[in-house]
């Protein structure tokens, strides 16, 4: 069974109304008692599986779960245990010796077996190398959650839908940390009159959405972890049907990138790789909202203001840390003077609060309500139009003018001013993007898509070389600005202006070795 859930942080000055409101509900009480099981090198959760023991008003519960390729959707099997310990399944004792572990010891013992014949448990078995008929490894509890959930059923448009409040704490070896969310999770319908009422529920609470559930929070409190590194790797999209699939893929990987880059810098994280995999993120989804709406109906231009303007606040987060990190330093190294190169007063940026802001928020959760729309999800008189054969003209037509344009810019970079520069610049990234969106739309032979997978290659040095070029020019606006108050920094900027000439050059000559290159053959998409 998949479950469609949307879980929001709470702010704490709005917890009173949300009681309000739940309250107004009749909501019911239900004591909720968790344990959470791995083995003792933590095998499941690196392969994003859990499996846990709940206690609900009496009765227990055996439960597994996995992500899949959508983190707001879980893959999960539930088995209702007798309230006897029952006796020892073909698996060694539990390790009981963990200290601020109360619930395990009470419990019925976890049993592998209860999930053998559903898909989670031979994501299980596989997991953990199990073999038919072998013994199970030793499971140990891992850490505890202890959660007092008011919840209440809506009907919304033919759909029933849970909302819950969770209020509680999370502990393992002594350690803890307290829960408050809110979930909205589909019972029976459509997963777009869930997001229907969660934006709502945002709107009049200032949540936002956080993919960071408990058995997260319950793992980083076990390695004491408080924000983990991020990566994010291509995915590589099943071959779509039509431009409906297309466009599915591709906003779901972009938002699969957004979503859990933007729920940790939400909940404090000033990492660098996360403002860097979020913005990179946002870029994609700007690509394919701009790129990609001839292949689909529904695609919402408007949608790109509140990512462009996250983008640039978190941009901002990015150029200090490159002067404080990269520049500064260097600049040492050449005899430069130590300035202070941070923010002050009104200038300070507060990452939180450029995720949590209601109309990014709410942007996400448009998208997100599209993902499940009829638009992307077979709808009648769709299918002609969107065929296969003509989503390839349209993105051959794409790609002939993003070129085109690149041909004629891109040839004379070195004198253009530097709005056309940074046009350039995004050219190349679009250009980029989209190829690696229709990788399987033109990879229908192994010569297709050694040409493909050259052309990406090629734009790597060009991309480098246009992204060292602007980082250095945003330096040196930075440090003329800060020159202002501190003379010394006007070190940095000649240095940085006496760089930017070859650096305009550099650029040039990799473009024109790329122009020179993906000349030579017939294109990928012709």
């Amino acid at each position: 069974m998949n479950e469609f859930e949307l879980k929001f942080e709470i702010p704490a000055e709005h917890l009173p109304q949300i009681l309000a409101a739940v309250h107004a509900k009749k909501a019911q009480l239900e004591i909720l008692q968790d344990c959470y099981f791995d083995t003792k090198d933590g095998a499941l959760a690196k392969h994003g599986l859990v499996l846990r023991m709940r206690k609900k008003n009496g009765d227990w519960i055996q439960t597994a779960k996995s992500i899949t390729n959508d983190p707001l959707d879980r893959l999960e099997h539930n088995v209702k245990v007798s309230k006897l310990k029952p006796s020892l399944p073909k698996i060694l004792s539990p390790n009981t010796e963990t200290p601020g572990m109360e619930l395990e010891s009470k419990m019925p013992v976890i049993d592998l077996s209860r999930h053998a014949d559903e898909k989670i448990g031979q994501l299980i078995f596989n997991a953990l190398n199990i073999k038919p008929d072998g013994l199970f490894p030793s499971l140990m509890p891992w850490y505890e959650t202890d959660v007092q959930r008011l919840k209440f059923l809506v009907n919304h448009k033919g759909s029933s839908i849970e909302i819950a409040l969770d209020q509680g704490m999370v502990v393992s070896s002594g350690r803890s940390t307290a829960l408050c969310e809110l979930e909205i999770e589909l019972i029976k319908g459509n997963p777009e009159h869930v997001v229907e009422l969660a934006r709502t529920w945002c709107a009049n609470h200032g949540l936002w959405l956080s993919t960071i559930s408990k058995s997260m929070k319950g793992q980083r409190l076990h390695d004491q972890l408080v924000f983990p590194q991020l990566s994010h790797e291509a995915e590589s999209f099943k071959h779509p049907k039509n431009g409906q699939q297309m466009v599915k893929a591709v906003f779901q990987s972009c938002l699969n990138q957004i979503l859990p880059n933007a729920s940790e810098i939400a909940s404090g994280s000033q990492n660098t790789d996360h403002v860097h995999q979020l913005r990179v993120g946002i870029r994609r989804l700007r690509t394919a909202i701009n790129e990609l709406n001839k292949l689909a109906e529904g695609i919402d231009p408007a949608w790109e203001i509140p990512l462009m303007d996250a983008f640039r606040a978190l941009g901002k987060h990015r150029d200090d840390d490159l002067l404080t990190r990269a520049l500064q330093p260097q600049l040492a190294v050449e005899g430069g003077p130590n300035i202070n190169t941070q923010r002050i007063g009104d200038d300070i940026l507060d990452l939180k609060s450029i995720v949590q802001s209601p109309t990014f928020q709410d942007n996400l959760l448009c998208i997100i309500a599209y993902l499940h729309s009829s638009h992307l999800n077979g709808a009648d008189g769709q299918k002609e139009k969107f065929k296969p054969e003509n989503v390839e003209k349209i993105l051959s037509k794409r790609f002939n003018q993003l070129h085109t344009k690149i041909l004629k810019k891109g040839k004379k970079f070195h004198t253009l001013n530097e709005t056309e520069q940074h046009s350039v610049r995004k050219l190349f990234k679009r250009l980029r993007y989209l190829a690696e969106f229709s990788t399987h739309i033109f990879s229908i032979s192994a010569s297709a898509t050694k040409r493909l997978n050259n052309f990406i290659a090629h734009l790597k040095p060009v991309q480098d070389a246009l992204g060292f070029y602007n980082d250095e020019l945003m330096a040196l606006k930075t440090y003329r600005k800060l020159a202002v108050k501190d003379k010394r920094a006007w070190f940095g900027a000649g240095w940085l202006s006496a760089r930017r000439e070859a650096n305009a050059k550099k650029s040039q000559q990799e473009i024109d070795t790329f122009i020179k290159k993906t000349n030579k053959n017939k294109w990928f998409w012709q």
